[in-house]
């Protein structure tokens, strides 16, 4: 009875477009949601793409969830509390424990945010206004879709069901799953979509034609590598057309788009008091604005200790390891000056005993001079931006589909050595490349071997902390190879867990719709 009424909740909050106040859950059984009465203006139809976008933000997303899963599976990631890739990965993450609950949140949250966008764009056909703002509008909604099914298919995998039409009904949950073909097709037709009908430029936080040709780069880039099958657990990879198909978005940015990389990497995040991130480099970023808004995130206060007069509010959490900040080159500036920094005991500079490096990337609310000016109101308000995609990316995408495609030259070192420049350590050469024998602890064979290794290593140190390490393992197909090198909490056997370059789909779901099938291994 217990699960069942978990479901109704569930499903209620997946049909329902208010926040979540107090009174919000009530012990009630609903089977459906009239929302006929609320779409009828623009105003209405502009509230409800404000929903979708503030879906987003919260916790159970990219306030925690989503850069949690993806980043603690990397050796740059750690948590104070528990081994974290026992807790967010390895366990099987379908129990109560509170611990575990960032897979099944995550879950439904992506599933609120489909029924949030379908319900838009279905309801925008009635709505009498402007063709042109309401094609914005809809375009809106399947951008949001479009990166949020993305990543329910990379967390998730391909046998998830697709939905393009709102759910209003209890009645409605047995749908039946979907195929690898047609996922990806609905989301490279969303994107295409949005690419056509969206302007150069936004408000901040809102969706452009650039984001949607940025992120249609990185759908072709994973349709291009390694996904896990469902069914069989065996690792796939896809079709190597698709690197040119990648190629030709990221070209599109790269020759015409209006970004660049911020003189210093500290630059992309702001500097602190919560100046704005929207620079040239950043091309999507999910928005939050401290000062007793309600429109704050939790995610800052993660990355630097109490006690320390570093920050107002924090938990203490997340740190990287000194095997990460020690494999950074001598003068990098993402290492020692700017981007990862050992905090100090007190205003003496002092290094506090055992502890470690923390990612300075979130911390632009922090006041590192002591004078304890913040800004933030409580230990949900701080306001930094979480950057899903920024040009540095698009660069060593660029740099990667270049050497797939045609091999270690000139024009695949590009991307990566304008990364490298920015960070103040030497580039590459074709020569330097091929005459490496080993990289990340591997003996690539090739030139376009080793540049693929160096290409990975870059990403790791560059978009540390942002989201992407566990995605771009899984691509790669190296995530039981780099999992065996670094896990430190006892022996990894990279055969017995192969299951983890999927993440589990949530154990009520597939108890309530029996077309469901759980992910092999799981």
């Amino acid at each position: 009875m217990k699960n069942i009424f978990n479901i109704v909740i569930a499903v209620f909050l997946l049909l329902s477009f208010n926040s979540c106040h107090e009174n919000f859950l009530e012990e009630q059984v609903f089977s459906s949601l009239n929302t006929d009465g609320f779409f009828t203006t623009e105003a209405d139809l502009e509230a409800g793409l404000i929903g979708v976008y503030s879906a987003f933000q919260g916790n159970n997303y990219y306030g925690q969830s989503v850069i949690y899963m993806a980043d603690f599976p990397t050796e740059y990631m750690r948590g104070y509390w528990s081994p974290p890739m026992d807790v967010y990965n390895v366990t099987s993450a379908l129990s109560d424990d509170k611990n575990q609950r960032a897979v099944s949140n995550l879950w439904q949250q992506t599933w609120i945010v489909n029924n949030r966008s379908n319900m838009v764009i279905g309801r925008a056909t009635d709505v009498e206004m402007d063709e042109n703002a309401k094609t914005k509008i809809v375009a809106e909604a399947r951008f949001l879709r479009a990166i949020n099914r993305f990543l329910q298919v990379q967390f998730y995998g391909t046998g998830i069901p697709l939905i393009d039409s709102e759910t209003t009904s209890l009645n409605e949950l047995g749908v039946m799953p979907s195929n690898k073909d047609e996922l990806y097709n609905s989301i490279i037709a969303d994107l295409e979509f949005a690419e056509v009908n969206l302007p150069a430029t936004s408000a901040e936080g809102r969706a452009t034609s650039w984001s949607a040709t940025a992120f249609l780069a990185k759908v072709y880039l994973k349709m291009a590598g390694y996904s896990e099958n469902p069914q069989s657990g065996e690792m796939e990879k896809g079709d190597a057309a698709n690197y040119q198909k990648a190629k030709t978005s990221l070209d599109k940015i790269v020759n015409q788009g209006p970004f660049a990389l911020m003189p210093k990497p500290i630059d992309v995040w702001g500097g602190r008091r919560n100046e704005t991130e929207a620079n040239a480099e950043v091309i999507y970023a999910i928005k939050y604005e401290t000062g007793g808004l309600g429109e704050g995130n939790v995610w800052n206060n993660r990355f630097v200790g109490k006690g320390n007069g570093w920050s107002a509010y924090s938990w203490k959490t997340i740190s990287t390891t000194w095997e990460f900040y020690n494999s950074f080159e001598d003068g990098d500036l993402r290492a020692t000056n700017d981007m990862l920094k050992v905090r100090y005991q007190d205003k003496k500079k002092r290094w506090k005993k055992d502890d470690f490096p923390h990612c300075w990337k979130y911390v632009s609310d922090y006041d590192s001079t002591f004078s304890k000016d913040w800004l933030v109101t409580a230990g949900n308000d701080y306001g930094d931006d979480v950057v899903l995609i920024r040009y540095a990316d698009i660069l060593l995408m660029h740099s990667e589909v270049e050497n797939e495609i045609n091999g270690l030259s000139g024009n695949a070192l590009m991307g990566i050595n304008m990364v490298r420049e920015r960070a103040g350590v030497p580039t590459y050469t074709t020569a330097s490349v091929s005459a490496m024998t080993e990289i990340n602890q591997e003996t690539p064979g090739s030139d376009k071997d080793k540049l693929r290794e160096l290409i990975i290593v870059e990403r790791k140190k560059e978009l540390m902390c942002e989201g992407h390490g566990w995605f771009d393992y899984v691509r790669h197909n190296i995530l039981m190879r780099e999992m065996t090198k670094y896990y430190e909490f006892g022996p990894f056997n990279a055969a017995a867990n192969k299951k983890y370059n999927l993440y589990p789909i949530y154990i009520v779901d597939i108890q309530l719709n029996e077309n469901l099938s759980q992910n092999w291994g799981w």
